[in-house]
């Protein structure tokens, strides 16, 4: 412990939850307080920790109040460093499912200085504050999952839902430093790891998150829920991502470095390195619960699994001076945005689209630099299932100055209008354009006759160097433009960088130090790989589980639906199994024909599959049963039916959990297939998601 002036040491004092040290407000004195196992510790003064580790688990009860509380004080400095919190004596849990750490509450002008918390699931918790500062802690062993997804397989229980964040019961979601309804709060150089979601501000003000590492995690590296005017700058938010296998699926399950959700406003996103991760910023907005008026610059979010910046339902979004290339789908995909501008940013080397405008309107475009993608701009009308039915026109964008350069193709635009295009360059050996349906936007006060010819209007596409884009353009009317910047892009133009406080003034970006590419992303149980901290490589579940390792004796047979029907006759339909047109032993169903010759000998479609096995079940404890299945299946294990679904229907992904003996059982399958697409998965693992 370091000396300090005027040092007072109590005697060890049991600080139960109703009790706590309290110190004269007038006095200097530090108050030392030495916590005990297993009690709750109640601050109203200045105080400091000894150092060292001191085991805190959570109180029976009491679980989300802390274990170290602080409500209602002002000027104050809780000075942890040097000193350790752990939730439990025993090595640090992998999902965190302790209760919280240290609570702070209706207090003001508080400084939070070093620190650690481990295997907390939540362990700094600030709640309507003015004036916090929260300085070089570290958190680790949080609240995390475990993750469903298989090196095969990407698992639809693991995609996360942005708007979760805005329900209720979500107002205080586990994250390792989480800050709510507080203004002026500054989180700077800390760090977290082994966890979820690294540092939420939900419905704060004048927020500042800088200099922090939250890196490695399984969902977010930080959060912005509601609120306004808050920075996130200067931060490693990296290898935040889920939902990638290299070389078999890469969707990112909606992960991101970070996330901006919700009505949000003047929230600045500035000189981040958000590399590797599912999207590097996501801004999610819920009907009128949209992020209006941010500003994204100078961030590094290279090799993003699904999109360097990936928004929805958003407005007045400017996006300057970053470096969205080398993603694995889009380097910006918009979808029901409005008056959003792209300006100077590079977008090189994307496997998809550069750039994807998905029913956005009034979007601008200006001297970004579109090179080698396989699609430099992508603008679409696209009735998807997130943008609904009722998803906005995509009319009125304007692509300005930018440069084109050796894209697979460099335009494709469908059902699209008013389009404008001016003063880009088209660069590249195979100049192709394909065109249909091609004519010129006519405004409602103008004369249809009036309209010029399509070889006319296919021409306004030009670039200043005279040559055409490569692409292709169905359904699109285009504008000649009038010379005149649109608004937000006027507004764009003259602003300075971003200022941010303790930093000099900058307007270039920032450049990451991870320069690997797509395959250092690895999945494990719980979450990426941090492979700087030395730890051994972690793998991601095995396809099947614990159901890869038996030997099925399987039959499969045709059957005619209408004198057949499993569903009506049960008996009759499984009698046809004692004369199958294949007998095989298999090691897993990932497949219904797992293997080229049951392919080629069972028909696609009107099979029955009866199969059974030996399963060795080593612990006694819970496991997950998850069952993709298209059409119908039951499964027995021992004398249980543990799961039924004897339906015609599409592909569904359904999930059970079951209390399983330690030892051999025996496992029975029925499958059958009627029409259309045919699938059956089965994987059996340990229980270890927190529901």
């Amino acid at each position: 412990m370091r000396a300090l002036p005027w040092t007072l040491l109590l005697p060890l004092v049991a600080c139960s939850p109703s009790q706590s040290i309290p110190v004269d407000d007038g006095s200097p004195l530090v108050v030392n307080l030495s916590p005990l196992s297993g009690e709750a510790l109640i601050i109203r003064g200045p105080s400091e920790f000894p150092a060292g580790t001191h085991i805190l688990p959570p109180i029976g009860g009491e679980e989300d109040m802390g274990v170290v509380r602080v409500s209602g004080q002002s000027d104050l400095t809780l000075d942890f460093r040097g000193v350790t919190f752990e939730a439990a004596a025993s090595e640090m849990p992998a999902i965190g499912v302790r209760g919280r750490g240290l609570v702070l509450e209706d207090c003001e002008r508080i400084t939070i200085l070093g620190g650690v918390w481990r295997g907390y699931a939540a362990p700094i918790t600030i709640r309507n504050s003015k004036s916090i500062r929260v300085r070089e802690v570290q958190v680790e062993g949080f609240w995390r999952e475990a993750l469903e997804s298989t090196v095969t397989r990407d698992s639809g229980a693991d995609w996360l839902e942005p708007a979760n964040f805005l329900q209720p019961d979500w107002n205080d979601q586990y994250a390792g430093i989480a800050v709510h309804g507080s203004q002026d709060v500054i989180v700077q150089g800390c760090q977290a790891r082994a966890g979820a979601i690294g540092v939420v501000l939900a419905d704060c003000r004048e927020g500042l998150v800088v200099g922090n590492d939250a890196s490695f995690l399984s969902a977010y590296g930080a959060v912005l829920v509601g609120g306004q005017s808050n920075t996130v700058a200067h931060n490693s938010l990296e290898y935040n991502v889920r939902g990638y296998s290299h070389g078999n699926y890469a969707s990112g399950q909606n992960s991101a470095g970070v996330l901006v959700v919700g009505g949000g406003q003047g929230h600045r996103i500035a000189f981040n390195r958000l590399t590797h991760s599912g999207a590097g910023i996501m801004l999610y907005g819920v009907g009128v619960e949209a992020p209006t008026h941010n500003r994204l610059y100078g961030n590094d979010a290279r090799h993003s699994i699904f999109a360097g910046l990936q928004s929805h339902n958003t407005r007045n979004t400017l996006v300057q001076n970053n470096d969205f290339s080398l993603c694995g789908r889009f380097g910006v995909h918009s979808e029901a945005d409005i008056e959003m501008v792209l300006l100077e940013n590079e977008v090189a080397d994307v496997t998809g689209a550069g750039i994807g405008l998905f029913s956005s309107s009034k979007g601008s475009l200006l001297q970004n630099n579109l090179l080698r993608n396989q699609i430099g701009l992508e603008i679409a009308w696209s009735q998807t299932e997130v943008a609904g039915a009722g998803a906005p026109a995509s009319k009125e964008h304007h692509v300005l100055g930018n440069r084109f350069e050796g894209n697979g193709q460099d335009l494709v635009a469908r059902d699209s209008q008013a389009l404008v295009f001016a003063g880009n360059q088209f660069i590249g050996e195979k100049q192709r354009l394909h065109t249909e349906r091609i004519q010129a936007w006519i405004g409602p006060d103008e004369d249809p006759r009036s309209r010029p010819a399509e070889d006319t209007v296919v021409g306004w596409l030009a670039g200043s160097n005279g040559l055409q884009p490569s692409g292709n353009l169905m359904g699109v009317s285009l504008r000649l433009w009038d010379g005149e910047m649109p608004g937000p892009l006027k507004l764009a133009q003259s602003l300075d960088p971003p200022r941010i406080p303790g930093y000099p003034d900058s307007g270039g970006r920032v450049v990451s130090d991870y320069q690997g590419g797509l395959e250092t992303v690895v999945i494990g149980l719980y979450g990426p790989w941090d492979f700087p901290s030395g730890e051994a490589q972690t793998q991601m579940r095995q396809p099947g589980g614990l159901f890869s390792s038996l030997r099925w004796q399987a039959r499969w047979f045709s059957f005619d639906p209408e004198t057949q029907d499993p569903r009506a006759d049960v008996a009759v339909w499984r009698a046809l199994g004692d004369e199958p047109l294949v007998r095989r032993t298999v090691d897993h169903f990932l497949d219904p024909r797992p293997g080229e010759e049951l392919q080629k000998r069972v028909p696609p479609v009107r099979f029955g599959l009866l199969a059974e096995a030996e399963l060795q079940v080593p612990t006694t404890g819970e496991y997950l049963l998850s069952v993709v299945a298209d059409d119908g299946i039951r499964l027995w294990i021992g004398e249980e039916q543990v799961f039924e679904d004897w339906t015609w229907n599409a592909t569904r992904e359904e999930g059970t959990l079951l209390q399983l003996q330690e030892g051999t059982h025996p496992v029975r399958l029925e499958y059958f297939q009627l029409d259309g697409a045919s699938e059956l998965i089965l994987e059996l693992h340990h229980a270890f998601r927190v529901r």
